[in-house]
């Protein structure tokens, strides 16, 4: 939480700063001081508080989302190449039972 002098207000650093909707602790301020701690309790339990107090917290550092992205991209490429060891064994195989019936063989 953060104040102004001059506006007499409080706001949220947090939502101040990183904040997409403009609630009244971001964008108006917070005047009314006899619901201070109810109001407040209220804002920090909030969607959007915490979505800002996560691109807070995770500012500077490696985005989430792209971390995330190289997961998947990296999950698929070791299921491609699992599929593609699949391919080849069933190729195999089916290359036998051909030539089993090609040659009318029993298994």
């Amino acid at each position: 939480m953060t104040g102004s002098t001059r506006e007499q207000k409080l706001y949220c650093w947090d939502c101040l700063l990183f904040g997409a909707d403009s609630g009244s602790w971001a964008r108006d301020g917070y005047s009314d001081l006899g619901s201070l701690s109810k109001s407040a309790h209220r804002h920090q339990n909030g969607s959007g508080h915490l979505r800002a107090t996560i691109r807070l917290k995770t500012f500077g550092d490696t985005r989430i989302e792209l971390q995330l992205d190289e997961q998947q991209h990296r999950d698929v490429i070791a299921h491609n190449e699992k599929v593609k060891r699949n391919r080849g064994i069933l190729k195999r195989l089916i290359n036998c039972v051909v030539y089993f019936g090609k040659q009318e063989l029993p298994f």
